[in-house]
Order: C-alpha cells, then sequence, then structure tokens
C-alpha cells in the first residue's frame, strides 16, 4: 500500500514538474516569436527608411546631372569650335578665338551624393532587393570613373589649357595679348587631348543619368513593395 502511495505521488510530481517544463518551454518560445517578429519589424523600418533615404540621394543626383547637361554640350561643341579656329588663320579672327578661349576657361563637375547608396550597399538589405543593388554596385562604379576622368581632366586643363595661356591672356579683362603661344601645334594638339575627354566625359554622363534612372526606378519600385 506504501509502495502504491508513493508511486502515485512520484508520477504526480513527475507530471506536476513536465506540466511546468512545458509551460517554461511554451513561454520561451512565445517570448522568442514574439522577439523575432519585433526585429523582423524593426529590420523593415530601417530598410523602409534606407531606400527612402537613397530615393532622396537620387532624386539629388538627378536633378545635379541635369543641371548640368547644357554645360556638358556646350564645352564640347565649343572646344570642337576652337580646334576648327586654331586650324584657320585665327589672327584675322581674333574675336572669333576670344570667345571660344574665354567660355571654355570654366570648369563644372558634378558634385554626387553616394552616402545613402554606400550605406544600403553595406547593409543586409541587399538580399531582398537583388536587382536593385546590382545596378547601384554598376552605377557606383560608374561614379568612380567619372570622378577619376574628372579629376584627371582639372589636372590636364590646368597644364595644357592655363599654363599655356596665363603669359598672353588676361582672363580678368577678356583680352588676348599675344597669340604666339596660342598658334603653336602644341597648343594645338593639347586642346585636342582636352576635346577628347569632353567626349567621354559626356560618354560618362550620359550612361550615368541612364543608370541613374534605371535605379531611381527600381528603388520607387522598391519603396512601394515595402508600403
Amino acid at each position: 500500500m506504501g509502495i502504491m502511495l508513493r508511486n502515485k505521488l512520484r508520477g504526480r510530481i513527475i507530471s506536476i514538474y513536465t506540466m511546468e517544463l512545458l509551460i517554461v518551454i511554451l513561454g520561451i518560445t512565445i517570448a522568442f516569436q514574439v522577439q523575432v517578429l519585433y526585429e523582423r519589424k524593426v529590420e523593415r523600418r530601417q530598410e523602409q527608411s534606407a531606400i527612402q533615404k537613397l530615393y532622396l540621394e537620387n532624386d539629388l543626383n538627378l536633378a545635379e546631372f541635369e543641371s548640368l547637361q547644357a554645360y556638358r554640350f556646350t564645352m564640347e561643341q565649343n572646344t570642337r569650335i576652337l580646334l576648327a579656329i586654331l586650324d584657320s588663320p585665327f589672327n584675322t579672327n581674333r574675336d572669333s578665338l576670344s570667345n571660344y578661349i574665354f567660355d571654355l576657361h570654366r570648369i563644372s563637375t558634378p558634385d554626387l551624393q553616394e552616402q545613402s547608396m554606400d550605406f544600403y550597399l553595406n547593409s543586409n538589405f541587399t538580399s531582398n532587393e537583388p536587382e536593385l543593388a546590382e545596378e547601384l554596385i554598376s552605377l557606383r562604379t560608374i561614379y568612380q570613373e567619372l570622378r577619376d576622368l574628372t579629376d584627371h581632366y582639372w589636372e590636364k586643363k590646368s597644364k595644357y589649357y592655363f599654363d599655356h595661356l596665363k603669359d598672353e591672356v588676361d582672363f580678368s579683362n577678356r583680352r588676348i595679348l599675344s597669340t604666339n603661344k596660342l598658334a603653336s601645334m602644341e597648343f594645338k594638339n593639347d586642346i585636342w587631348s582636352l576635346f577628347l575627354d569632353e567626349i567621354e566625359q559626356n560618354r560618362l554622363y550620359k550612361e550615368a543619368y541612364d543608370r541613374l534612372i534605371r535605379v531611381q526606378d527600381l528603388t520607387e519600385a522598391a519603396q512601394n513593395s515595402k508600403k
């Protein structure tokens, strides 16, 4: 009789412990699932914020490209015309030479924003939008090519353009004092080199602009899918 009572008591204790263990396991599981859902919600909000910032940054860069489109076209055309003038007896047409000499001394480059793009590409969100991520990587590569070419162009123009003109041209009063260096083959060849850079810059501008529009379409689609 005592043994049976002890066995029943032991069985009841085991049942109670088992029930308590199941309750603890269930509680832990529920808490874990709640934590997972919370973290997913936080991550979703962070992803939404990152994509929104990326979209706004892209808008700024599109505006930057658009503001320089006329300038880029004009610079290439004016350099082409200056080369034609240098092939002619420009001493008889100094006014025409003067117009292009003073127009071409300007240098404007795009001020591109990349912080939001870099943040997005360095995050874990790229796996959710692989096509967008791939396009962003290509766009960043084009940005770097454009930046490298622009830096090289600045250096080249300082050496090939301004160094030739600083003793013969009064920029402040827009006057050509002498055409000795302007008539040289060295100056003509240097302008030809700059002209090739103008063409390459415009190619990269167009490629970057077209790619940026594609990226912006994908970014907008990603925004809408996260709402």
